[in-house]
């Protein structure tokens, strides 16, 4: 599926948006209808009296985009050889405005079009029931299923290894991924139990946990970092979920804040307890993991972009503490992506290093951060699920080393080279 980028949006007259905006928009509804990875990105939109004329265009150039790209879904999932019948009288009867809550009704084939092709015996002029685009759309299936089934074959089923996965974004990592047929290996300090059952183990009994291994894991304990890793080794043994020696992409999200942290006021225990969880525990935990008999295509860091040393937020009070140690993060993972490289080169470990990236996940409204009063404004604050989306993206647009924003090479970056990324696909300084 594209991802939008050479998409030309059906722009109508939207006087309170310049075109280069209002492209904007529809491109991110397409890029979300287009992946599907959460359909709750379009929300009920407010009453309109509450709305600028703006925020309504912008809701509306994102609805467009959104819907286009849904009937783009159904064209291509109908391909060459089946139906087209199918998908025009769909969009005829439904105008290609999806109620993302809606499950539609088996079609009535009395009023469906003929079939473009032989009719099936005993059917005259009926679409065979047994045609692959037909058994999709001929069920009660949600809408997200229709067009996008979880284990289709487009997209194979990839492993992903999350450690700090017991809540925030690294829960809706498990949650997002497990949604769209993935396997998942996650981490969570504490182990559940009967009576205090954590997210990561409810999530484990849902309808989709079935793909969910949960591992025990505290970065800031070396003791602990040495156990798991082992637990990750006995799942390559004959029969486990690592059986292939593959791990698709790790990501190490386990983090604290302690807010607030400023220099000035900093304690040697505050200042420790950051540098440990946010710095040295997940470069220890990714060293651990990279040494082991297997192959990971892609390592990812969720960093922060209060950790770049060019671009310093001078109005971040009290996050000194926090910012060195993502500061420090940033430079042990690019020391570390070079280094895999080096070693790689020399046949030792893997025969080719994994990509090693930096993500920022942006200002994202978690539990960790539900207690912290800032004393500044919080610009471009965003809900988990859409950092998720974003990030999930990135990963897999940027997951070979050498690429720009658009994609495309860039000879500043060296093969080996670490990169730093935002959540919504945008390179970002070191």
């Amino acid at each position: 599926m594209s991802d939008g980028s050479s998409v030309a949006s059906p722009r109508p007259a939207t006087p309170a948006l310049s075109a280069e905006v209002y492209d904007l928009h529809f491109q991110r509804g397409f890029r979300h209808a287009a992946t599907m990875l959460w359909e709750e990105n379009l929300g009920a939109p407010p009453p309109r009296t509450q709305e600028s004329p703006r925020v309504r265009n912008e809701k509306e150039a994102y609805r467009r985009g959104y819907n286009l790209a849904i009937e783009k879904a159904i064209i291509q999932s109908v391909g060459t050889d089946m139906n087209r019948g199918w998908t025009n009288w769909y969009l005829k009867h439904h105008g290609g405005n999806f109620d993302k809550t809606k499950t539609y009704p088996t079609f009535d084939l009395k009023r469906a079009p003929k079939s473009s092709r032989q009719p099936v015996p005993g059917e005259s002029g009926q679409p065979s029931t047994n045609d692959p685009f037909n058994k999709i759309y001929l069920s009660n299936t949600p809408l997200s299923q229709k067009l996008f089934p979880v284990n289709s074959q487009a997209v194979m089923p990839q492993i992903y290894l999350i450690v700090g996965a017991s809540r925030g974004i690294g829960l809706e990592f498990v949650r997002q991924l497990l949604a769209r047929g993935d396997t998942v290996i996650a981490t969570q300090r504490a182990a559940s139990t009967a009576t205090n059952p954590t997210k990561l183990s409810q999530l484990k009994e849902s309808e989709i946990g079935k793909n969910l291994t949960i591992l025990d894991c505290d970065v800031s304990n070396d003791t602990s970092i040495k156990s798991f890793t082992e637990e990750v080794m006995k799942l390559s043994n004959e029969g486990g979920i690592l059986k292939t020696g593959v791990i698709d992409c790790v990501v190490l999200n386990a983090g604290v804040l302690q807010y607030p942290n400023r220099i000035s006021e900093i304690t040697s225990q505050s200042f420790t307890h950051h540098l440990t969880t946010n710095t040295i525990g997940p470069l220890l935990t990714a060293s651990s993991l990279t040494r082991l008999p297997l192959t990971i295509h892609t390592v990812i860091f969720i960093s922060s972009d209060s950790g770049s040393t060019i671009n310093f937020l001078s109005y971040e009070d009290g996050f000194g503490a926090y910012s060195a140690s993502k500061a420090a993060l940033n430079q042990g993972l690019r020391h570390l992506s070079f280094e895999l490289y080096r070693k790689s080169k020399r046949g030792e470990g893997q025969e080719k290093a994994p990509v090693v990236l930096a993500l920022h996940p942006g200002e994202v409204s978690t539990d960790m951060a539900a207690n912290v009063s800032l004393d500044w404004e919080v610009k471009g604050g965003i809900e988990p699920e859409e950092s998720i989306v974003g990030m999930l993206k990135v990963i897999e647009e940027k997951g070979n080393a050498g690429v720009d924003e658009g994609g495309r090479v860039n000879g500043k970056v060296q093969e080996g080279e670490a990169t730093f990324w935002t959540w919504d696909g945008r390179r970002y300084p070191w």
